[in-house]
């Protein structure tokens, strides 16, 4: 047994519960040895840790390295964004323990030794330096960051809930995967770019904000929705709700079946409340681009007014967490029917919700990731500029091509 046994080891077993459970002797007992004999090569959890997140890093930057290298000598910012999303797209496609890793362990990491840009820049691969396609300044969403996301969220359609090792995809599959992929990024939801331009974003903004958003008389959902922003929905229990609403923990029993039950009222709750601001606002206009931007700036702008219900979302997004927790199927309805209408497409008679639940949702995805991001300053959250949503949204309808 080598240490890179036990590293590989880890990465599956800790990989199949997404790394809520990092025991030592569920790697021990995968390789047939006993705890003890691990410290031979690690003196704890944590030393298998940072070799594992060493193990990755250099298998990450290995193979991106050339994609990087093409995409920098690229001039057309398109073929330079996609050659780049080629090589993240394969990598995690052939290594679902990496993008499963990815998610749990490096999100958001700030450790210098776990981050991935700190990492990456030391292996020589500077992602700052493809904004140089785009001339991004960075305080804006960027091309290559949209498109990388999308990416990351069509690879977690092909996983779902399995990252383990015989999830990874043959070549001729991966190659399906990223065309679909390209187009997306590419092309977005298909809509006209001179349409498009002629969108007064301000008036549209204003209808919105004319709406109110005050926060609904519910202080336990609310309790519900500070305890998941902070300790996520794995650890948040009954006990912390109670505490923070100032309730017995009996007496949440009256409100919720268990957890479980809790959990799905407060994101079915907040789902609903955000579809009945977005069929407020899209009857506003008659224009089917107009109304799609007045469904994802209503999202954005509940969110920001709301941060510890978008970091509550922000977990959803990132967590592949195994509580049945479903979006409104209207908010679905609302958002396919505005994308065929608006790129020209016929509308199927019998409702296709496998078709509008994957728009929605990455449509979701998008909104929650910029709202979540930092700039230089760090700022998040409410001080996220309108022209940020703005820019998601012309990537949505259009793609890079419209860029």
């Amino acid at each position: 047994m080598t240490q890179t046994d036990i590293i590989d080891a880890a990465f599956t077993v800790w990989g199949e519960d997404f790394y809520r459970n990092t025991s030592l002797s569920k790697v021990a007992d995968h390789l047939g040895v006993t705890k003890p004999a691990l410290y031979r090569h690690f003196k704890n959890k944590d030393a298998l840790l940072d070799a594992m997140y060493q193990n990755f890093f250099n298998r990450y930057s290995a193979y991106i390295k050339p994609f990087f290298e093409k995409a920098l000598q690229t001039e057309a910012m398109v073929d330079g964004v996609l050659t780049m999303v080629r090589g993240i797209a394969g990598f995690y496609l052939a290594n679902p323990d990496a993008f499963c890793f990815t998610m749990m362990e490096i999100y958001e990491n700030t450790n210098p030794c776990r981050n991935m840009n700190e990492q990456m820049t030391a292996r020589g691969i500077d992602f700052s330096r493809l904004y140089s396609l785009e001339n991004c300044s960075g305080v804006y969403p960027s091309a290559i960051h949209l498109a990388g996301v999308t990416a990351f969220f069509i690879i977690s359609l092909r996983y779902k809930s399995n990252c383990t090792p015989e999830r990874a995809v043959d070549r001729r599959e991966s190659d399906e995967i990223i065309r679909d992929m390209e187009v997306k990024i590419s092309s977005g939801l298909g809509f006209n770019k001179g349409e498009i331009d002629t969108i007064d974003f301000s008036r549209l903004e204003a209808i919105v904000r004319e709406s109110s958003f005050e926060e609904e008389d519910d202080s336990l959902l609310a309790a519900v929705a500070q305890v998941v922003a902070e300790a996520g929905p794995w650890h948040a229990s009954m006990d912390m709700v109670a505490r923070r609403s100032g309730r017995s923990k009996s007496g949440l029993y009256f409100h919720f079946k268990n957890k479980k039950d809790m959990l799905s009222r407060f994101f079915i709750t907040e789902m609903e409340r955000i579809t009945n601001r977005i069929e407020a606002a899209v009857v506003r206009s008659p224009v089917i681009a107009e109304q799609l931007y007045l469904a994802v700036f209503t999202i954005a702008e509940y969110l920001r007014r709301r941060p510890e219900i978008l970091v509550a979302l922000d977990w959803i997004r990132v967590q592949r967490i195994d509580v049945e927790i479903d979006a409104s199927p209207q908010m679905y309805r609302i958002f396919a029917q505005l994308q065929t209408k608006g790129s020209g497409t016929t509308i199927p008679d019998t409702y296709d919700a496998s078709y509008s639940d994957k728009i929605s949702q990455w449509m979701l995805f998008l909104i929650v990731t910029v709202l979540m991001q930092k700039d230089k300053k760090g700022r998040n959250y409410s001080e996220i500029p309108d022209k940020s949503i703005r820019i998601l949204y012309k990537f949505m309808v259009l793609g890079l091509e419209g860029w």
